[in-house]
C-alpha cells in the first residue's frame, strides 16, 4: 500500500510540473492558434516583410528588367520575351557605330583600356579600330541568311545588322573565309581546323567545311545565345506563332517598319527545325555564361536599353523549346 501511495505522489508531481510548463512558441500542435512566436502569422495582413513577387517568377532577375514577364514556359514566354527585348531596345546602334563600341562590350578585363577579346579564338587583341586589319565585325547571323533584314547593311544602317548584342570582333580570315555565311552545325571534329596566326601565336577557332562552321567549345554557348536572341527579337509576331505581340512601330524610339521579318532558325543552324533547336540547347548548356559574358550583356544593356535574356537566365531556352 505504501509503494502504491508513493507512485501516486510521483505521478501527481509530474502532471503538476507539465501543466505549469509554458507552451513552446514552436509547438507543432496544429490546433494551437494562440502561438506566442515572434514570427508573423500567415493570417496577419499587416505584415511589413518583403518578398519576391509571387505573381512574377522572374522579378529578381537583372534589377527588375523582367518584371512584366509573367509567362513561365512555351510560346507565351517566347512572346513576352519578344515584346520585352523589342520595346526596351531604345537605341539602335548603327553598323558603323559598332567599330567604337567593342572596347566597352568586349574588353579584356586584364587590359580594359587596350585589348578586346576576339570572338571565335578568344585571343586578346588591340581594341582600337584599324579599318579591319586586326579584326573585323562578325554577323553571327550572317547577312545573306537574314532574309533581307540586314543583307545589305552599311555603316549608317541601324537594324539587326548593327545590334551590339549580335556583332562581334573576329579575325578577318576566320570571319570571311572559314565562317563566311556558313550555317552553324556539329562536325564532330571533322573538316578543316579554323586557325589564325596573330603576333606569332596560332589561335584555333573551330572547324569548318564548305557548308558548316562549328565554333570551338568555349564559344558554342555564346553563339547559341546570340542566335536565340536574334530569333526572338527580329522575327515578326506571326513568324513566332503569335498575333498579339508588339509591332515594328512600337519598337524603341525609332520608326522601324520593316525591322522585323521572317527568320527561320534553319537559315542559320544546320538540320531540321527540331534538330536546330536541340543543337542550340546543347551548346547553351555546355558553355554557360561566365562573368565576362555577363559583363558584356550589362554593357550592351547600357548602350541599347535591352538585354539578352538567355545570358541572364539560360534556362529560358529550355523552358521555351
Amino acid at each position: 500500500m505504501g509503494k502504491k501511495f508513493l507512485n501516486f505522489i510521483a505521478l501527481s508531481i509530474v502532471v503538476f510540473l507539465t501543466a505549469c510548463t509554458p507552451k513552446s512558441s514552436t509547438s507543432s500542435d496544429s490546433g494551437d492558434t494562440s502561438s506566442t512566436s515572434d514570427t508573423t502569422s500567415s493570417s496577419d495582413t499587416s505584415s511589413t516583410s518583403t518578398s519576391v513577387d509571387n505573381d512574377n517568377p522572374w522579378a529578381d532577375l537583372a534589377d527588375d528588367y523582367y518584371l512584366d514577364v509573367l509567362a513561365t514556359s512555351g510560346n507565351d514566354l517566347l512572346g513576352e520575351l519578344h515584346d520585352l527585348v523589342c520595346e526596351t531596345h531604345t537605341h539602335y546602334t548603327t553598323y558603323g557605330e559598332t567599330r567604337n563600341l567593342f572596347q566597352k562590350t568586349d574588353y579584356n578585363p586584364s587590359f580594359p583600356n587596350q585589348h578586346i577579346i576576339e570572338f571565335y579564338t578568344q585571343a586578346s587583341i588591340p581594341g582600337k579600330w584599324d579599318s579591319g586589319e586586326t579584326y573585323d565585325r562578325e554577323h553571327v547571323w550572317p547577312k545573306s541568311l537574314s532574309n533581307g533584314l540586314w543583307t545589305n547593311v552599311g555603316n549608317n544602317d541601324a537594324n539587326g545588322g548593327g545590334d551590339i548584342h549580335h556583332i562581334r570582333p573576329t579575325f578577318p580570315t576566320i570571319n570571311g573565309t572559314h565562317r563566311g555565311n556558313k550555317e552553324y552545325g556539329d562536325l564532330n571534329g571533322s573538316g578543316s581546323k579554323s586557325t589564325y596566326k596573330y603576333d606569332g601565336v596560332t589561335y584555333e577557332g573551330g572547324f569548318y567545311t564548305a557548308d558548316i562552321f562549328e565554333p570551338k567549345d568555349a564559344v558554342k554557348g555564346d553563339a547559341a545565345r546570340i542566335v536565340l536572341y536574334m530569333f526572338i527579337h527580329y522575327n515578326n509576331p506571326s513568324s513566332l506563332g503569335k498575333n498579339n505581340l508588339t509591332t515594328a512601330s512600337k519598337i524603341g524610339t525609332y520608326d522601324k517598319s520593316g525591322i522585323l521579318g521572317s527568320l527561320p532558325i534553319t537559315n542559320v543552324i544546320d538540320g531540321t527545325k527540331s534538330e536546330a533547336f536541340e543543337l542550340l540547347l546543347e551548346w547553351n548548356e555546355m558553355d554557360p555564361p561566365d562573368t565576362y559574358k555577363i559583363n558584356r550583356n550589362n554593357a550592351a544593356y547600357e548602350i541599347q536599353g535591352n538585354r539578352n535574356p538567355f545570358i541572364d537566365y539560360p534556362d529560358f531556352a529550355d523552358l521555351i523549346w
